[in-house]
């Protein structure tokens, strides 16, 4: 194995076992959230209460 590989095959290794804080999932998850399709978007404007539980 050539020194370049073996480097980043250990480089690879050690990111399996990276971990984001709760406080970066929290950012992730709001950054990259894509607003509800219709006609969930609608229903949670004008009738957040008629929606199934599951379905929020």
């Amino acid at each position: 194995m050539e020194p370049a590989l073996e480097q980043q095959l250990k480089d690879n290794l050690c990111a399996a076992n990276w971990e984001l804080t709760p406080d970066e999932l929290k950012r992730l998850r709001s950054v990259s959230a894509t607003p509800p399709i219709y006609p969930y978007w609608h229903q949670q404007k004008y009738g957040d209460e008629r929606i199934p539980q599951s379905l929020q």
